[in-house]
């Protein structure tokens, strides 16, 4: 990666190569901003040893959130230097408005806030502490149309609501099952095969939370049966040792709830209080496509413009926010939905009754695996 990125800075003329090393021009670097970061990392069917496969890419595990972050540029004072402050990959959007000198309260709707936080103050005054207490990511499911959609099966590991065709699984050594077939889900699986205690089912939906020296992990369907399955797992972080280091959530660093020692205790209780807050204030309005706060002309539009959108046979899928339903598919139902929802403002609705009770004019298209009605239940042991 060094070596092409020398490439790629040859080529735009920010520097040279002095025997085998590339060296960037001091007084480019006068004119130039450098932002250097990566993905999430390989998942579960790609991951080997030392690291594990099931704490890899597409978890909410520090092997699968961590990811690096370099910054060089005319306004970075003391370079050469590394910060400890927490910052989140949104933070770059803002970090990237503040280098243009635009003003962002100008131009960005107030019912609809950015995620993102300001951050040059890493950069322009050294040991600063920056402005997050917390970092939060959070998983979901993926909803496919009609015959997409299965089980992929790797070593140890199941997903069921994340590859929509084979060849999406196979290509990442994994045996793919279509839904409706042999096996439904991978709690059917893991029972064909012997319920071994050591297999690990993938949450279907999951959310964490930590500050610096701390993180919660809350996790649903993780379990079989899913119907209950509620998991609460808490950590200390210890530094990490890159590039070998298998994970730092362990057996080794995780702590029993409640915990014993007090400071562990005072972390559990910001961080329970910080995540529960986050989950429950999760903005949610059936039929706000465009996430507005209103569901009205303009989303019924949205879905209309988008007729017939459809995951296919990839990862992704093609997908649309105006899949109301999350059925795979934009049509009918997806109308119906902002009809019924219509209103001029969202009351703070959160997605989590039984759609199939609380939403019935979508019964029998409302493709959820499950549902929770009370997933913070698991909080308060």
């Amino acid at each position: 990666m060094d070596a092409e990125l020398g490439r790629f800075f040859e080529e735009i003329e920010l520097g040279e190569w002095d025997g085998d090393e590339f060296v960037l021009d001091q007084n480019e670097l006068t004119r130039h901003w450098i932002i250097l970061t990566s993905d999430g990392g390989s998942d579960g069917r790609l991951t080997h040893t030392p690291f594990d496969p099931t704490r890899a890419g597409g978890t909410l595990y520090q092997t699968g959130l961590s990811v690096p972050l370099l910054v060089a540029g005319p306004d970075v004072v003391a370079p050469d230097r590394d910060s400890d402050a927490l910052v989140s990959l949104t933070d770059l959007f803002v970090l990237m408005a503040e280098i243009s000198g635009v003003d962002l309260a100008e131009h960005v709707d107030p019912a609809r806030p950015l995620d993102g936080q300001p951050m040059m103050s890493l950069l322009t005054t050294p040991g600063s502490a920056g402005p997050r207490s917390f970092v939060h990511a959070d998983r979901g499911v993926s909803v496919f149309a009609s015959g997409l959609g299965g089980v992929c099966a790797f070593g140890n590991g199941c997903e069921d609501y994340r590859y929509a065709a084979a060849a999406d699984c196979e290509q990442r050594g994994g045996t793919f099952y279509p839904r409706g077939g042999q096996f439904d889900d991978c709690c059917a699986y893991w029972e064909a095969i012997g319920a071994p205690e050591e297999y690990a089912v993938q949450a279907t939906r999951a959310w964490t939370v930590r500050n610096l020296d701390h993180k919660l992990i809350l996790r649903l369907g993780a379990t079989c049966p899913r119907s209950d399955s509620c998991e609460l797992e808490f950590y200390r972080l210890p530094a990490p040792v890159p590039p070998v280091v298998s994970g730092v959530e362990s057996a080794a660093t995780r702590i029993a709830i409640p915990p014993a020692d007090p400071a562990d205790a005072a972390a559990l209780d910001a961080l329970r209080a910080e995540l529960a807050s986050l989950i429950e204030s999760e903005p949610y309005c059936v039929g706000d496509c465009n996430r507005d706060r209103r569901v009205d002309a303009s989303d019924l539009i949205g879905v209309l413009g988008d007729w017939g959108t459809s995951q296919q046979g990839n990862v992704s899928g093609l997908g649309s926010f105006h899949d109301v339903t999350q059925d795979g598919v934009v049509g009918t139902d997806d109308v119906l939905a902002v009809i019924h929802g219509w209103s001029t403002n969202c009351n703070g609705q959160t997605p989590f009754p039984d759609p199939y009770e609380d939403l019935p004019v979508y019964e029998g298209t409302w493709q959820h695996p499950w549902s929770v009605a009370a997933p913070l239940d698991c909080f308060w042991p």
